[in-house]
């Protein structure tokens, strides 16, 4: 966090340009790396007690932050960015004449 708050301050002192993106679907976006089963959904139970295989990651998944932030490793790589070595969740890439940062924060 005292790096955000750096590249923050630095932004408001040479009046350098910002972006906010939210993802308001991160929970359906992971890709399961392991079989997870789970009981049928209520409202759509139809009293056979059969149990779903997901396909892909779902809200209130352990897994679903890990998986999540897997797939945005990836994109962030294949965009040139590095990840921050003291701060995992801060991305970096730099150009010629400029420089590029990403944080991404996990709020549920």
């Amino acid at each position: 966090m005292p790096f955000l708050r750096l590249v923050l301050v630095l932004i408001l002192q040479e009046n350098l340009h910002s972006y906010v993106m939210d993802v308001k679907t991160t929970s359906l976006n992971g890709d399961l790396d392991e079989v997870v089963y789970m009981s049928q959904p209520q409202g759509y139970d139809d009293g056979t007690g059969k149990m779903c295989k997901l396909n892909k990651s779902l809200y209130g998944l352990k897994q679903a932050p890990r998986q999540w932030f897997h797939n945005f490793q990836q994109f962030m790589n294949k965009m040139k960015f590095k990840q921050y070595t003291s701060d995992p969740w801060i991305f970096i890439r730099k150009e010629k004449c400029r420089k590029s940062f990403a944080y991404m924060s996990m709020i549920y």
